[in-house]
């Protein structure tokens, strides 16, 4: 946001090479109805929550990471997904992943947002089959006492009960990361090339002031931090060494 290639520009009137223009990268990030909407922090889905469909029924290894799991979720049903817990979930949602208990609270009735004393009510409320939702939760809490997922085999760690009311739920929704692919062509010193294939004496770049390193699709969470941290040591780096030769 606010970044307006005003890098690419100065270096291309220098002769710069571009490479990757004609791309952009997408990703789908699973995210929550818009029930936070004042809270500045990013509410994050913790990977042990419970994930269903409009059936009730659950579809994915919830600890998945986004890049993997919106894909799986924009083939539901509808796109309908939702994430389900218990009361005795609020401590951990709170303390350890900055929900904002007291909005989710004052919030409950909207579109998308449901507490019950059952998980048949839940459901009607959430517009999920009660029949598939009650099944699927007593299979999922038989998997955490047994200390195996044995249907899409999460972590044991991130096994946890959906078994004392009330009960909540919250429907789910993929939105976009988006970057830009493109940007100066650079090698693996950081140095800024020519079309030609050498470099520009003096200029380095890393980020998303270059193009070219992350590939024809985003391949992780955390893909782009990585690419700038590494190019930019590596810029860095450089830059002083040529600087004091």
């Amino acid at each position: 946001m606010g970044h307006k290639g005003d890098g690419i520009r100065m270096a291309k009137k220098i002769g710069a090479d571009l490479v990757g223009m004609e791309q952009i990268l997408t990703g789908g990030k699973p995210i929550f109805v818009d029930w936070a909407d004042d809270v500045e922090d990013d509410i994050r889905e913790p990977g042990w929550l419970l994930n269903v469909n409009q059936h009730g029924q659950r579809f994915v290894d919830e600890s998945l990471g986004y890049y993997l799991k919106h894909d799986i979720m924009d083939y539901q049903p509808e796109g309908l997904t939702f994430a389900i817990f218990d009361s005795s979930a609020l401590t951990n949602l709170e303390e350890d992943h900055g929900w904002p208990i007291d909005v989710l609270e004052e919030r409950i009735g909207d579109i998308g947002i449901a507490k019950a004393d059952s998980l048949e009510e839940l459901a009607v409320e959430l517009g999920i089959n009660p029949e598939g939702l009650v099944r699927t939760v007593e299979n999922y809490n038989a998997y955490v006492h047994q200390g195996e997922d044995q249907e899409f085999f999460k972590d044991p760690d991130l096994l946890y009960a959906v078994e004392e009311p009330p009960f909540y739920g919250v429907q789910t929704v993929t939105a976009f990361v988006t970057l830009t692919a493109g940007g100066l062509r650079i090698d693996r010193e950081a140095r800024v090339l020519r079309p030609e294939g050498y470099p520009i004496s003096g200029l380095y770049a890393a980020g998303e002031t270059t193009g070219g390193v992350l590939g024809d699709i985003y391949p992780a969470g955390g893909a782009a931090i990585t690419d700038a941290i590494v190019f930019g040591r590596a810029a860095g780096s450089n830059a002083a060494d040529e600087a004091l030769q």
